[in-house]
């Protein structure tokens, strides 16, 4: 089975941002953009930050 491409270019910050406590999450590519086979993401934590919490993949779609 072959998948249509779909090229994605995003600069460094670019993208769909959520916040959770004191990091920020860049969402580059989400299962809508993959035919639900990748997503992929870029964690801001401040020096001395927590981790972001577990996300549920119902947020990605």
């Amino acid at each position: 089975m072959t998948l249509p491409t779909k090229e994605i270019v995003l600069a460094p910050g670019e993208g769909n941002h959520l916040v959770i406590g004191d990091s920020e999450v860049t969402f580059k590519a989400i299962g809508a953009d993959t035919h639900g086979h990748l997503g992929i993401f870029e964690n801001l934590i401040p020096p001395g930050g927590s981790r972001a919490a577990s996300l549920s993949w119902d947020i990605c779609k």
